[in-house]
């Protein structure tokens, strides 16, 4: 991901590559469960816009050159909405069990779990560990 787009959607200096290993864009009810993400070169999974309903469970996540568990929504201006009136944002998943071991190998702004623009998303009962935030 070194040459690819990145973004920055707080508007500050924090960027992030809207892409992953497993990227789920615009969907509901999805499982990403029992999964070994060994040293994935850029983001291990993001869950991009109106992602909702879904869960990361009992994964592990080793070595991850960028973020491990990403979530990213979409805003028209600052108002957290599409042009239409409507949200694209990330909300009600579940991110539970997983253990996250090394991230930011070759990202500098990286995470065990990024989240922007994002709402009511439970994140409980997982490992974090050698991570830069």
């Amino acid at each position: 991901t070194y040459m690819a787009h990145y973004e920055c959607p707080s508007r500050g200096d924090w960027a992030i590559h809207r892409g992953a290993a497993v990227f789920v864009e615009d969907s509901s009810n999805v499982t990403v469960e029992g999964i070994v993400f060994d040293q994935v070169s850029g983001n291990a999974v993001l869950f991009s816009d109106a992602v909702n309903g879904s869960t990361i469970r009992k994964c592990l996540f080793d070595r991850v050159g960028d973020s491990a568990i990403a979530m990213l929504g979409s805003s028209h201006l600052m108002l957290g909405l599409t042009s239409e009136g409507s949200g694209k944002f990330p909300s009600n998943n579940l991110i539970e069990g997983n253990l996250i071991d090394t991230v930011g190998v070759y990202g500098k702004q990286t995470s065990a779990y990024f989240k922007a623009k994002s709402k009511g998303n439970v994140v409980r009962n997982n490992v974090f560990m050698n991570g830069h935030r």
